[in-house]
């Protein structure tokens, strides 16, 4: 059986309605069922309804720290309840153990839900459709090659973050103020975390604004990122491509790319052509984009981006 905080986990995902994965089962018998993979999250569903154990160690739903289920309000339980968007999977009674094994082995070791497609479910608002947007103008370009398998898992709209999130918050190494007034800061979590705070605040502040002034802050999103989108696409002959046979756009490229561009951008706004050569041939930014690890620490973030800047400023 799952610990409680695992259990709290899995009721916080269901109430914020994060894809689930399918429940698996095999029909033995006329009308049972025997369930080859989801028992645990069946049992936590039981048990939680029957008030046996409290949510705690939340992550989103922090004000609900401590209830049980007869302690939520009776649109929480209905919500919690309605179980439209968790499938359940039947195979037919003639399936072999052997193929219920393997089904089973697969299951357990396929991939888990990736950072985009749990944000896209917890996070709504308009800065959702504004990436969602600027994916379909990034893939339209061919600027940045995805393999099937990232498709899949939303990699346009998590580079196009990456480059919203690191643009906005540069100047104040990396930091923004949330909708509490507290600082997020990416020195003090880890990049996954970083986004999600300023994905999350980017869709409360579009909320909180006018119907006039939302309209605003989002043309001046959307130009930044065309904007920089048009200057790639005529200045780096590879795209965001790192090598020319590059079967997928390496996220630290991207970001040192495309940010590094849009400050470019920024401080002269009649730039429209640059000598990008050095992007081959500049060692200090193959050192920077190099090793496995250490790749996402703020301040290898900032030198690469800022090599960019320089070098398509002329410094």
């Amino acid at each position: 059986m799952w610990d409680k905080k695992k259990r709290s986990k899995f009721i916080e995902s269901v109430l914020l309605r994060i894809p689930i994965s399918p429940i698996f089962a095999v029909e033995v018998e006329r009308a049972r069922l025997e369930i080859v993979d989801g028992s645990q999250r069946i049992r936590t569903l039981a048990s939680f309804y029957n008030n046996e154990f409290k949510l705690q160690k939340l992550e989103t739903l922090t004000k609900l720290e401590g209830f049980y289920f007869n302690d939520l309000s009776e649109d929480t339980q209905e919500s919690l309840l309605d179980l439209t968007g968790l499938d359940v999977i039947i195979l037919d009674s003639s399936t072999s153990p052997d193929v219920k094994e393997a089904m089973f082995e697969r299951i357990n070791t396929s991939e888990l839900l990736k950072d985009m497609e749990i944000r896209r479910g917890i996070y709504k608002g308009h800065f959702n459709q504004l990436i969602r947007e600027c994916a379909q103008t990034l893939k339209s370009q061919n600027l940045a090659p995805i393999g099937s398998f990232f498709k899949l898992r939303k990699e346009e709209e998590e580079l196009i973050v990456h480059f919203f999130a690191l643009s906005e918050t540069f100047n104040a190494n990396f930091s923004f103020t949330d909708k509490d007034g507290k600082t997020i800061s990416r020195s003090s979590m880890g990049m996954t975390k970083y986004l999600d705070k300023f994905y999350q605040n980017q869709n409360i502040a579009l909320k909180k604004l006018s119907a006039e002034e939302r309209e605003k802050e989002i043309y001046r999103l959307k130009t930044m990122f065309e904007s920089m989108l048009d200057f790639v696409k005529n200045n780096f002959p590879l795209g965001f491509k790192r090598y020319y046979n590059a079967p997928n756009t390496s996220r630290s490229y991207f970001e040192a790319i495309s940010v590094g561009t849009y400050l470019a951008l920024q401080e002269n706004i009649n730039l429209a052509h640059a000598d990008t050569s050095f992007v081959n041939t500049d060692q200090e930014l193959k050192k920077e984009l190099s090793g496995k690890y250490g790749l996402n620490n703020p301040e290898r973030i900032k030198s690469r981006i800022t090599i960019i800047k320089n070098n398509l400023l002329g410094i």
